[in-house]
């Protein structure tokens, strides 16, 4: 029996996303689990490059109609925030299309946050909480797609509770509190 597959890829490309050093490894030797790790992963949209890429999932179900991840993690070092590290879980149920993910303790702008969503067929969802956000950081954050009006300024930090939804490429409603 096979109990662990592993898939090591030197190059990747494609027209959104150019990867390098990459390994896979499948067990499936007890409890089932996963791991990509890659070099450097550079997404053409939005321009981010990321290094050192480690996902993993040690609670992993492989039965129709779902696959799932129940407990994971992802890290990175780059992109807009520097730094990603998070726990994190996701699921795809092939029955209806169901994409659902979640993560947790992921620091953004000196925010501790924790984020769960949904896309099924061409809506989606998203929830996102955190606790101490510098408005500062998160302005840094922000910029490719709000500014604030000229000699304007924010400053402190807030906790905030984010509830997102709407149609893929069409509308959005989104609640901040």
């Amino acid at each position: 029996a096979i109990d662990r597959v592993i898939l090591e890829v030197g190059q990747l490309s494609t027209a959104g996303v150019q990867a390098k050093g990459a390994t896979i490894t499948l067990d499936v030797s007890t409890q089932p689990k996963v791991r990509a790790q890659v070099g450097q992963l550079h997404l053409v949209q939005p321009n981010n490059t990321y290094n050192d890429v480690d996902v993993s999932c040690i609670d992993l179900l492989i039965k129709e109609p779902l696959l799932a991840c129940y407990h994971g993690s992802v890290a990175a070092r780059g992109g807009p925030t520097g730094q990603i590290a998070m726990n994190a879980a996701g699921s795809y149920d092939t029955s209806n299309g169901a994409v659902s993910i979640s993560g947790s303790e992921w620091k953004v702008a000196g925010a501790t946050t924790r984020f769960a969503g949904k896309l099924q067929w061409g809506t989606w969802t998203l929830n996102a909480e955190g606790a101490g956000l510098d408005l500062v950081e998160a302005g840094k954050l922000a910029q490719p797609w709000f500014q604030l009006p000229q000699g304007a300024t924010l400053t402190g930090h807030l906790n905030f509770d984010l509830a997102a939804s709407g149609q893929w490429g069409g509308r959005m409603r989104a609640q901040l509190e």
